[in-house]
């Protein structure tokens, strides 16, 4: 939609108009410099623009630089003939394709800015103005958050997000987030006339900020957005590619700027328990097939109190699952390799034994250390440990602690150096790998293994010394003996 003109009467004896302004998103950049090819970049996507005029060349310069009105299009060089037109068909044409950021602005009292973030053709943008529901709400998926230039609104149900840049526009949000209002109500919140307030509301409403009560009736109640949560379904959309075009992947935007965490994890212990690794051979010479132990496996929520997991078990299971089998530098990151897959040899997850009952190893909460096999004693105070073990035995609906509890960890430093937009969901996807794997060694060494559901964070920070932010638990593992069934 090319740029246009609306009147609005903010007093009585006052008329002033509200009009738009436009830039290349900041993340799209310009791609050659000869007059033989110009195109613009955005991720891994190039747009060739061909033909491009003397107009149309200095309207992209300008785009790229700071916010420009259609109506200064005339004054770009070369601006005689066709060429003013030219350059108003591109105008449109960046817009059709998400390229631009749109600012609505009064005189000396910018509003709010469109952001888009997809790449797609017509991906939000409409012919003709887009709708304005008769009484709107705040839709329940909307997320607010600073950035450098104000508050930015977006919804995952949107490929495009509003910066709020006036206090009474974050004014009217909260408006509608207590109750539903008309365009004109809303207008009392901005301090504007109603046909400006309806243009607003309509730039809100076209990116989900703002929807009809109908729609805000179906997003609490109505399947399938009654079973999404509003974190779940954020977190859904940033980490899969389509309806944005945000950075996603292995992109290192901190190379340069922050060193990569080192593999071995390092920190204090109070003492270490070297283990023994197992013969190869004996181990793999006693498994039932894959198939068998597929069809095997079992959650065992209960395990036997009279001859409970030894070390020598212990040892040996954490070897098959989470040992460090190689290790060296690519890409200026040390990789390793681990026998499950690790987004490329990160090998950000890290097990912790919480120990109750072993036969041959004191209780306490140990780190196992994968590349020197061996177990490093973090703490062993019984209170903090117990409520680690007993919100696991409330999860399983078990009747005593688990044995071992064995608490999964990411050091997501290392993940996050490396990926973007994604990093949080590869390291649920590697511990959901990790989890199946315990099963089924579990099952091969005739154990009793079970997922748990959820774990005390919070007892298990302040036992290990972690910081949360830096390392947080993300999934447990009961792990004991088999008792009679």
């Amino acid at each position: 939609m090319a740029a246009t003109v609306r009147h609005a009467r903010t007093g009585a004896d006052t008329m002033q108009t509200m009009r738009e302004r436009f830039r290349l998103r900041r993340d799209v950049t310009l791609a050659g410099d000869d007059a033989e090819y110009l195109g613009l970049r955005l991720g891994d996507y190039e747009i060739a623009l061909a033909g491009c005029d003397l107009a149309s060349r200095a309207l992209l310069l300008r785009l790229a630089n700071g916010w420009v009105d259609a109506e200064s299009l005339h004054r770009l060089p070369g601006g005689a003939g066709s060429q003013p037109l030219r350059a108003r068909a591109l105008l449109l044409r960046l817009l059709a394709l998400s390229l631009l950021d749109r600012r609505a602005e009064l005189p000396g009292r910018p509003l709010l800015e469109v952001l888009p973030h997809a790449a797609r053709v017509g991906a939000e943008r409409r012919s003709g103005q887009p709708s304005v529901p008769a009484s709107c709400r705040l839709s329940r998926f909307v997320v607010l958050r600073p950035d450098a230039a104000g508050l930015v609104a977006r919804s995952p149900l949107s490929a495009t997000a509003i910066r709020c840049l006036d206090p009474q526009l974050v004014r009217l949000l909260c408006a509608a987030a207590t109750g539903e209002h008309t365009p004109a109500e809303l207008a009392e919140q901005l301090d504007v006339d109603t046909d400006s307030a309806r243009s607003i509301v309509a730039e809100l409403a076209a990116a989900r900020i703002l929807v009809s009560a109908g729609v805000h009736t179906t997003e609490h109640h109505a399947q399938p957005y009654l079973f999404w949560s509003v974190e779940e379904l954020q977190l859904h959309d940033r980490s899969r590619p389509g309806r944005h075009a945000l950075p996603l992947g292995g992109t290192r935007r901190f190379e340069g700027r922050v060193a990569p965490a080192p593999l071995a994890s390092h920190r204090p212990c109070i003492r270490t328990v070297e283990l023994t690794p197992p013969d190869p051979g004996a181990v793999t010479g006693g498994d039932a097939t894959l198939s068998d132990l597929l069809a095997a496996r079992r959650s065992i929520r209960e395990h036997d109190p009279a001859h409970p997991i030894s070390l020598a078990q212990l040892g040996e299971f954490l070897y098959r699952v989470q040992r460090t089998r190689s290790a060296g530098v690519r890409y200026g990151q040390e990789l390793g390799a681990r026998p499950y897959p690790s987004g490329g040899g990160i090998c950000e997850l890290e097990v912790y034994p919480a120990v109750w009952r072993c036969d041959g190893l004191a209780p306490g909460l140990y780190h196992y250390d994968g590349l020197a096999h061996r177990l490093e004693l973090l703490g062993d105070e019984a209170g903090r440990l117990s409520a680690i073990l007993d919100y696991a035995r409330a999860s399983l609906g078990a009747g005593e602690l688990p044995q071992v509890l064995l608490v999964v960890t990411a050091r997501v430093a290392r993940l996050l150096w490396r990926y973007e937009g994604m990093g949080y969901a590869m390291t649920l996807k590697h511990a959901g790998v990790l989890t199946e794997l315990m099963y089924l060694v579990a099952t091969a060494m005739r154990l009793a293994p079970c997922a748990v559901g959820g774990g005390d964070s919070v007892a298990f920070a302040q036992l290990s010394g972690l910081d949360p932010i830096e390392e947080p638990s993300i999934a447990e593992f009961a792990l004991g003996s088999v008792g009679a069934r």
